[in-house]
């Protein structure tokens, strides 16, 4: 703010709902003051970023520009990017899971 900088959301998760639907914050004073921040946060922003189209439409609905939000989904190419034998065969004993 003080140089002007414009912001840019980058919507990984939805915060603060997933703490909410999981329990983890309870407290209504703080639920609304979470609620606020996440509002204030979205309409202040300059534009957003989501990672598929239902967290744009959430940000959206929630205060952000519809025309400012966008989707730029996460990706992997899966036929480039994997584990080898031996990555996941040791990924998989340390975590007591069976073979493929």
């Amino acid at each position: 703010r003080l140089r002007g900088a414009r912001l840019v959301l980058n919507l990984q998760d939805l915060h603060p709902d997933t703490q909410i639907r999981l329990g983890m914050v309870r407290n209504p004073w703080l639920i609304r003051a979470l609620r606020a921040v996440e509002r204030h946060a979205y309409r202040r922003s300059a534009g957003l970023t989501a990672i598929c189209e239902s967290f744009r439409e959430h940000a959206v609905a929630r205060g952000a520009c519809a025309s400012t939000a966008c989707v730029i989904p996460n990706w992997i190419d899966t036929a480039r990017i994997y584990p080898s034998a031996e990555q996941g065969a040791s990924f998989r004993a340390r975590c007591g899971i069976g073979p493929e």
